[in-house]
């Protein structure tokens, strides 16, 4: 697994006059640890996260929590890239939405 450089994976912010310390979350690491292996098994590729706890997202964006990622497929021919999808569906389950964002992968954690 590869970082985009500049990506967060960990940091410290200021809520209520207290340090909360955030980064991504245990089932957001289990999804990262996934999407490489069948990027593997499939392209033979690393995948290369290029959002966790940066970026600019939505005001109520999973990002913000360490519960979402994003994942580069530029480097995917258009059959690995729609393979890893439907796989990552399928391995993550239903508590974790897999979007094609057409420029990138979003996987986020949300149960129901």
């Amino acid at each position: 697994m590869k970082y985009k450089d500049g990506v967060i994976v960990s940091m410290t912010k200021m809520k209520d006059n207290q340090p909360v310390h955030l980064s991504a979350s245990e089932k957001c690491m289990n999804a990262m640890l996934i999407a490489d292996e069948l990027s593997m098994k499939i392209a033979g590729k690393e995948v290369v996260i290029t959002s966790l706890l940066d970026g600019v997202h939505s005001k109520n964006s999973l990002h913000y929590t360490g519960n979402a990622f994003d994942l580069r497929v530029w480097i995917y021919t258009e059959k690995q890239r729609k393979a890893l999808l439907t796989q990552l569906r399928k391995k993550l389950g239903i508590d974790y939405d897999v979007v094609d964002e057409s420029d990138h992968l979003h996987i986020e954690w949300d149960p129901l």
